[in-house]
């Protein structure tokens, strides 16, 4: 009965264990690889078409513009807001401007796709209170 060495891919007669089927050996070369994936400038134009664009009304009257994955958590954006413009992050809270004035708070376990309007590739007016 033939065995395995210490790194489990040859027999006891040293020749080459076969691969389980559907997998196969990478064979392509760099420039292969980035023609069937894409570069990095395009995953990168990829990632901010994917991401949710901010306009935020601060409380000090002026507007910040931040681009956030869709599943970004709500309390990063507060802890991001909070540090960037030295506001308190237990007073801060963020609504999401839906329909004329009318504005839903968004709840810190909630994720950006989880609000309303807030779906990858879109803009939308966010203000930001302390309360």
């Amino acid at each position: 009965m033939a065995e395995e060495d210490t790194e489990g891919q040859y027999t006891e007669n040293r020749q080459p264990v076969p691969l389980p089927p559907g997998v196969g050996a990478i064979n392509t070369t760099p420039a292969e690889a980035t023609a069937s994936y894409g570069t990095r400038a395009d995953e990168e134009a990829e990632a901010s078409e994917a991401a949710v664009h901010l306009v935020i009304a601060l409380p000090s009257g002026t507007e910040e513009k931040a681009s956030f994955p869709p599943g970004q958590l709500v309390g990063y954006v507060k802890a991001f807001l909070a540090r960037k413009h030295e506001m308190s992050l237990a007073k801060l809270q963020l609504h999401v401007c839906v329909e004329g004035d009318e504005r839903k708070l968004m709840l810190d376990p909630l994720s950006l796709v989880d609000c309303p309007n807030c779906t990858p590739g879109a803009t939308v007016r966010i203000a930001a209170t302390l309360s």
